[in-house]
């Protein structure tokens, strides 16, 4: 999550989640200590599927192109994807689902 210049890139309101999304790591990690581990398993197949379909999208982005706005958000739609499925007791900033990040990633791609 953290690279050189990611606060700048993050933008007032993502910064403002972050401790959320490590309370959803803390949460996950005490539930598959509890024995949740196929729950788990599940979770991390839909993530998986879904950062595999962003990173597809943003391989299509033209070098030196900048990346749609749309597009970008997906990031952090993937993060409350997370909260979601491994920590819903803490709650999401937005509704998100698999059927609204394929749509912002479609959308994101016809921006090019």
């Amino acid at each position: 999550m953290i690279y050189p210049g990611f606060i700048a890139v993050t933008g007032a309101m993502n910064l403002l989640r972050l401790p959320r999304y490590l309370q959803g790591i803390e949460r996950r990690l005490e539930k598959l200590t509890s024995g949740a581990v196929q729950r788990d398993a599940q979770a991390i197949a839909v993530i998986q599927k879904l950062e595999d379909e962003y990173d597809a999208a943003l391989e299509k982005v033209p070098a030196g192109a900048a990346v749609p706005h749309t597009l970008r958000q997906v990031k952090w739609m993937l993060e409350e994807m997370r909260i979601s499925l491994f920590a819903q007791e803490l709650g999401t900033a937005y509704s998100v689902s698999e059927k609204r990040i394929r749509k912002a990633i479609a959308e994101g791609l016809a921006a090019l």
